[in-house]
């Protein structure tokens, strides 16, 4: 295969998303997420028909590109070890600082004073 001058191949491990099982290694072209897998750069591969073994989640569908058959990836059912599974946003550090209004000063309105002037 050719690659571009700077472009590097790196193998990445894929896992299921929903319980986290590996399921096979990559061999990427480049940086960025993974979309489109061609079957040919696949390794170590544990699936069945686009399954994961383990949980029977369906992880990618096959179509074509460029008359090539290709993995197109459903969203959100794999990761890899270059960007691991994201999880809920939850702050690592809470504040506890209550806020106080400040007070306000209680006004009488100039015609409450002046009838009471009269």
């Amino acid at each position: 295969n050719f690659l571009p001058r700077g472009v590097v191949r790196k193998t990445r491990q894929v896992f299921c998303s929903t319980c986290s099982a590996l399921l096979f290694k990559y061999e990427k072209n480049g940086p960025g997420r993974l979309l489109n897998l061609h079957p040919e750069r696949i390794s170590n591969n544990t699936t069945v028909d686009n399954k994961c073994t383990s949980c029977q989640t369906t992880f990618a569908r096959t179509t074509f590109q460029n008359g090539l058959m290709v993995w197109r990836i459903l969203r959100g059912k794999v990761y890899d070890s270059e960007h691991p599974l994201r999880r809920s946003r939850t702050p690592t550090t809470t504040h506890t600082t209550t806020h106080t209004p400040a007070a306000v000063p209680t006004a009488t309105s100039t015609h409450e004073t002046t009838n009471k002037q009269t």
